[in-house]
C-alpha cells in the first residue's frame, strides 16, 4: 500500500552552511514508524545538499537536509513524500 503526498511544506527553510543540518516534521497521513518513506524536493536542489526521511510517528514524516559543502545553501520548501506500508 502506498500513499503519496505531492506537496508537503518544509518550514522553516533557512539557508544552511557546510556541515550543518535542518529538520522539518511534516504531516503524512497513513505513515507509521517502520514504513518505507521516499522524499524528493519538488524543485531543483543546490549541489552539496543531501537529505533523508523516515516515519517518525503515526501520520508524521521527518525530513532532514544536510549541507556537505558551500554556504548559504537554500533548502527547497516543497517536497514530495511517498509512504509505502507492507
Amino acid at each position: 500500500i502506498s500513499q503519496s503526498h505531492p506537496g508537503v511544506s518544509f518550514s522553516p527553510a533557512p539557508p544552511i552552511s557546510a556541515g550543518t543540518s535542518t529538520v522539518a516534521t511534516v504531516s503524512a497521513f497513513g505513515a507509521n514508524p517502520g514504513d518505507t518513506v521516499i522524499c524528493n524536493p519538488a524543485t531543483t536542489i543546490s549541489p552539496g545538499i543531501t537529505w533523508s526521511c523516515y516515519a517518525s510517528s503515526v501520520d508524521t514524516v521527518e525530513i532532514r537536509v544536510h549541507a556537505l559543502s558551500g554556504g548559504g545553501l537554500a533548502v527547497p520548501t516543497t517536497w514530495r513524500v511517498t509512504v509505502i506500508s507492507f
